[in-house]
């Protein structure tokens, strides 16, 4: 009971200060003290209903490659019993995935190091039969590949991807292999409309010359669909995103190629690897940054995001680019991110300040957070800093959006590759219908796809309420007090 005081006193507090403006710090930081490249993810891992924030980062101390961390935080920023969890085996660079894969109704957590493929239980211990000699440097995904009613494991290792079951078996099919060092991180859809999933990949890592590089479709029967491998100009770096661009009932595949000559270029291609009317187009220095899919612009049907700069081009601005489904560029975009020459996080698409009017794209790059509306314009109160001083010009940790704890205002997450993670439980409307793209790949299990057309909710699907949003948050020097009653209190 003096905790759970303690607790609501310190909220209370907190309420206050933003309401008199006089608070410019999250709910919470936590303090990792270890490199950090994988992206936040929100997830029920527990099963209770209500999501934790999931980190993974490398090791604490004068050598961070002999060790990985994976941390597990409640939404008051306390640890999930039985984390954090330290691996001796490697740092993780990966993003970790969230899903059933026994079908018991309780989810697990998978991720991988630079020497083994783990699985944990939700109290932090492992899964029985893992982890296994795979090592990736890529994030893994989660789907019901062969539809028994669990998630199958799709890991990238080495030059391959393996299908696994939940005891470690391979699916029959499984692995399929890709030339050169490294298949890349995966997506999964279904692409085709036969009622059956099929597995996009490219190949993320070779020699960085003048040629051609392997952009991969798979059958679940680990068999090559029609048309593929196509030949993009360059490697893949980033994952690839898959969804209905233009609501014609077909999924279209949407990847980032990094090209010696440093003129990435986007590409956009349908299920049978044809490129779409009005692709590719060039983009310098895209290579590090996955798209992300939305309809920001509320027409129906889906734009593109994705992020350009470079750490080691400084005399190229970063900008965050959209563009519709036709290869045209979304009015009032690009916008540049100013004074900052490293835009290697994947966009975030959500909503965080509680109009409903307007979506919200938010970016890493470099030591700071940026938010712009969907209309291109800057979202008050940020940049916001986060301490970025061993950033190593590699991805960045992108935002992550969502409610946690299904009360229906905004939580969301910023993490530095210094390992500091910031949290921050807003007063802002949320509706999960705002999910447009709210995390790195998409979604908890990685999958990098957009389920289906059409814009998130607006402020007719609100339920009957009243609530102070305080605006901007966080704020800077300034505050609006913004109060909304619903129509139905006023009668």
């Amino acid at each position: 009971m003096e905790r759970m005081e303690v607790m609501m006193i310190t909220r209370s507090l907190f309420i206050l200060l933003g309401i008199l403006g006089l608070l410019a710090q999250p709910t919470w930081i936590y303090y990792a003290n270890a490199p950090m490249l994988a992206s936040l993810t929100f997830g029920d891992l527990d099963s209770d209903g209500q999501d934790e924030i999931i980190a993974a980062t490398y090791g604490r101390g004068g050598n961070p490659y002999q060790r990985g961390i994976i941390f597990v935080f409640e939404i008051n920023g306390d640890s999930l019993p039985g984390w954090p969890v330290e691996v001796t085996t490697g740092p993780i660079p990966s993003t970790p995935a969230i899903g059933d894969i026994d079908g018991d109704g309780k989810n697990e957590l998978v991720v991988g190091n630079w020497s083994q493929a783990f699985v944990f239980k939700a109290d932090g211990t492992n899964y029985p039969g893992w982890p296994k000699p795979y090592g990736a440097y890529f994030s893994p995904t989660l789907e019901d590949i062969d539809r028994d009613g669990d998630m199958e494991i799709i890991y990238p290792s080495g030059s391959r991807i393996y299908v696994f079951q939940h005891d470690g078996s391979i699916l029959p099919g499984f692995p399929v292999s890709v030339p050169h060092d490294y298949a890349g991180t995966p997506a999964v859809a279904d692409i085709d409309g036969d009622s059956l999933f099929e597995i996009v990949a490219g190949i993320n890592r070779g020699p960085v010359t003048p040629g051609q590089f392997e952009l991969y479709a798979w059958n679940d029967d680990g068999s090559l669909i029609s048309g593929f491998p196509v030949f993009l100009c360059g490697i893949i770096k980033s994952p690839p995103a898959l969804g209905d661009l233009d609501g014609d009932g077909t999924v279209e595949i949407v990847v980032n190629a990094y090209h010696s000559s440093n003129y990435d270029t986007l590409y956009v291609l349908d299920s049978s690897g044809n490129i779409k009317p009005g692709w590719p187009v060039s983009i310098p220095y895209c290579r590090l940054s996955g798209p992300a899919l939305a309809d920001i612009d509320k027409d129906g049907d889906l734009e593109i995001l994705t992020i350009s700069g470079y750490g080691y081009a400084p005399q190229i601005p970063s900008k965050v680019h959209a563009y519709h489904h036709d290869g045209t560029t979304v009015q009032n975009w690009p916008v540049t991110i100013g004074g900052i020459p490293t835009g290697n996080s994947s966009p975030i698409v959500s909503e965080i300040d509680g109009d409903t009017l307007l979506l919200e794209i938010l970016v890493k790059a470099q030591d700071k957070i940026f938010a712009y509306h969907s209309d291109g314009s800057p979202v008050s109160g940020f940049p916001y800093a986060l301490d970025d001083s061993n950033h190593s010009g590699t991805t960045s940790p992108s935002p992550v959006v969502g409610d946690l704890d299904h009360d229906q205002d905004v939580e969301y997450c910023f993490s530095s590759c210094y390992g500091e993670i910031h949290f921050f439980d807003e007063s802002s409307f949320f509706d999960d219908k705002f999910e447009e793209w709210s995390m790195f790949k998409h979604d908890e299990r990685n999958t990098s796809f957009y389920p289906c057309a059409g814009g998130p909710g607006v402020a007719e699907n609100q339920k009957d309420r009243f609530y102070i949003n305080i605006w901007p948050n966080p704020f800077i020097n300034q505050v609006d007090i913004r109060i909304k009653m619903v129509k139905k209190w006023l009668k």
